[in-house]
């Protein structure tokens, strides 16, 4: 039987730490910078979905991925 997710609550919180970096907020009510023709908030929120998928890829394989067949 695999692992469920309330078994790794830590896991958990780093999501939605991760989840909550997604959104620009740092940029709220400030002027927008450009960089290589996208604004500055834009590459904030595309490099933390990046994190975020990569944490969650990774929680699916090594903490919930499933178990050996034993036979």
């Amino acid at each position: 039987m695999a692992d469920s997710p309330p078994r790794h609550p830590r896991f958990l919180a780093l999501l939605a730490i991760l989840l909550l970096l997604t959104v620009p907020w740092p940029f709220i009510g400030s002027e927008t910078v450009f960089a290589w023709g996208l604004p500055r908030w834009l590459w904030w929120s595309l490099g933390w979905t990046a994190a975020l998928a990569v944490t969650t890829a990774w929680g699916i394989l090594r903490l919930w991925g499933d178990e050996e067949d034993p036979s």
